[in-house]
């Protein structure tokens, strides 16, 4: 039992985003991850996804970019910044 482990928060807000569609508490979860881990890249991509799903694409693109910038062969973090910025120069490199 370690109530400062940022993957239990993580996996819970997946968990109420995908099974209830919990935006607020999903949300509330990711961020308390990445306060005990502010690189947590599984956090920051799960964070971005709920921004593309609520409709908050300039937020999701930040994170994105900033994922990228750290992580540059991270595929997860390109191929969603590609869905919502479809003119984006930075690509996987299979499309």
């Amino acid at each position: 039992e370690n109530p400062e482990y940022p993957q239990a928060y993580c996996n819970l807000g997946f968990l109420l985003l995908s099974t209830q569609r919990n935006l607020v508490e999903a949300e509330a979860l990711y961020n308390k991850a990445l306060s005990l881990d502010p690189d947590y890249e599984r956090a920051l991509l799960n964070k971005a996804a709920l921004y593309i799903i609520s409709d908050r694409k300039v937020q999701a693109r930040k994170i994105l970019l900033d994922v990228i910038k750290k992580h540059p062969d991270n595929k997860e973090a390109k191929e969603a910044l590609a869905t919502i910025n479809p003119q984006s120069k930075i690509r996987n490199p299979q499309f």
